[in-house]
């Protein structure tokens, strides 16, 4: 409305963007901030990606591939107006407790596709850090190579139950089998100290 334009690509021109007043363009930074930290599951709106995770495997893996990146294809496209404002710093912030929160959730999440959800949060840390500071090449780069790497752990989680069941039974075996070695073993020793220091 200010510049006039409806389309975009005219409304984020140099010249229209000289319109705006600082107030303005701050305010519209911020809810562009806040559209872009909700669908990528950044604190403090982390929980909605945790609470997916009972959701069919199909549906988790499109989430993960489509609607989480959904941030930097935004920013990248809003890059002119959101370049140089006061909202880089405050997306950096945020995005930097995700990360942190992200990578922590990780370590105490028992459920497979709940610590794939956590990995996301994280990664997605990263990926606004990486907008923050004006590297959107990358930021879509990390994107696309993230969707297409996490849309395949979740359609693999099946696989990686199954795995994990299976390691778990052959570890109990060999378990077992060091157990016994171990009690062979300390009953030898003690046996050859007794009888040499006889």
């Amino acid at each position: 409305q200010v510049t006039g334009h409806w389309q975009l690509s005219l409304a984020l021109s140099e010249n229209s963007l000289k319109q705006f007043a600082g107030w303005e363009r701050t305010g519209i930074n911020l809810l562009l901030v806040l559209a872009i930290v909700i669908p990528a599951a950044q604190w403090p709106f982390q929980r909605w990606l945790l609470e997916s995770a009972v959701v069919p495997t199909p549906v988790s893996a499109v989430m993960h591939a489509g609607i989480v990146n959904v941030g930097g294809i935004m920013l990248t496209r809003f890059a002119p107006l959101f370049d140089g404002s006061l909202a880089q710093i405050f997306l950096l912030c945020l995005a930097s407790i995700s990360v942190l929160l992200g990578t922590g959730m990780i370590l105490v999440q028992v459920d497979y596709k709940r610590q794939l959800a956590a990995s996301t949060i994280a990664q997605m840390g990263f990926m606004l850090i990486q907008c923050a500071l004006g590297s959107y090449v990358a930021a879509i780069m990390h994107l696309i190579l993230h969707g297409l790497f996490k849309a395949t752990l979740f359609l693999q989680s099946g696989s990686a139950v199954r795995h994990y069941e299976k390691q778990s039974k052959i570890s109990q075996r060999s378990f077992f089998l060091w157990k016994i070695t171990g009690v062979v073993l300390g009953v030898f020793i003690v046996g050859a100290s007794w009888l040499t220091g006889s």
